[in-house]
């Protein structure tokens, strides 16, 4: 009887500076990108109750936790204002033609015609290996902003700590591809 033991193909650590995170619908945060997180994966679970133990079943539906990033704000805050802009385009126009005018102010992308679709756009977060190729890519799909933060000024530091703010994206769907373009 042989006796093997277990070594993985790669005994490489992930890097957590080995990212970078594209969406085009916003050049300037991708720019200024300091955090972004794949989210947390969930499967719901089915309870069947017997007379004599409840059991537990996987379910059928897969929840994705949110897409939050953090970025430095630039000097003339553009990146901030593609965020605030987008949101405010969505959500609070006086008008119904305000936000029709913010959706004809929206760049073409191929398969975006329809009112939704131009709404959001699709985002991607490339995890690097320790030579900063592309590993895996997580694909977002149908990202809107919820959630910006506010902007904190401060006269008390001793040191210079640049301005961030944190964006929080819901999106449909997340799928990962590998560095070959595969679906995982």
């Amino acid at each position: 009887m042989t006796n093997t033991v277990f070594s993985p193909s790669n005994q490489n650590f992930l890097s957590p500076i080995g990212f970078k995170f594209i969406i085009g619908r916003t050049p300037n945060v991708d720019y200024f990108c300091q955090s972004a997180s794949i989210p947390n994966v969930e499967i719901g679970v089915r309870e069947i109750q017997t007379p004599v133990k409840d059991y537990s079943l996987p379910g059928d539906k897969m929840t994705f936790g949110d897409l939050n990033l953090t970025f430095l704000i630039n000097e003339n805050m553009d990146n901030y204002y593609e965020i605030y802009k987008w949101m405010k385009g969505l959500s609070n126009p006086k008008e119904e033609e305000e936000f029709f005018n913010y959706l004809a102010g929206v760049k073409k992308e191929v398969g975006r015609q329809e009112p939704f679709r131009k709404a959001t756009t699709d985002a991607r977060l490339l995890v690097l290996d320790s030579n900063f190729n592309t590993i895996t890519t997580t694909v977002f799909m149908d990202v809107f902003p919820v959630s910006l933060s506010g902007v904190r000024f401060s006269a008390d530091p001793t040191d210079i700590d640049y301005v961030t703010a944190d964006v929080t994206f819901q999106y449909t769907l997340l799928e990962f591809e590998d560095n070959d373009g595969n679906k995982v």
